[in-house]
């Protein structure tokens, strides 16, 4: 049975959601490099030592499943997506715990939080939500994936 096009449109700009939303990211903090390095040197899960190497490389990191998903590997796309909000939601997680109010740069510096108690609460419901829209992205690239192809000819 042949999908209508309204259905597939809906369930590519799902899968390609949060790939381009953590590729905003990465790129809000490679255009605002002073800030986002000047976050950095906050990170106490980071030692001192690979501060610089985070810094390089989250960006580029943030950036890449964009890239994935450009070249038609929508559900690995998405699966790194949650891998990276799951690796996020730990340090935010790991910063509750310690009573410490993150200075993370999040969405490249569009988030600040001054309270553990802010940062707990922004966080969770977003991080749940990001994830519950990376698994749909996963499915709905799954079953793009398994839909016939219409001929181009």
């Amino acid at each position: 049975m042949k999908r209508p096009a309204a259905y597939r449109l809906i369930l590519i700009v799902v899968s390609a959601a949060i790939p381009a939303l953590l590729a905003t990211a990465g790129a809000l903090k490679l255009l605002n490099w002073t800030a986002f390095y000047e976050s950095v040197e906050s990170f106490t899960l980071v030692p001192y030592q690979l501060r610089w190497l985070t810094a390089t490389s989250l960006p580029s990191v943030e950036i890449f499943p964009l890239f994935l998903w450009l070249s038609g590997r929508w559900a690995s796309s998405n699966l790194i997506c949650s891998i990276l909000l799951g690796g996020f939601t730990l340090v935010a997680g790991w910063h509750w715990l310690n009573n410490e109010a993150p200075d993370c740069g999040c969405l490249g510096d569009w988030v600040e939080y001054h309270r553990v108690s802010d940062a707990v609460r922004a966080v969770a419901p977003r991080n749940i939500g990001l994830f519950l829209l990376a698994a749909i992205g996963v499915i709905a690239s799954r079953w793009l994936s398994k839909a016939p192809r219409e001929s181009l000819a």
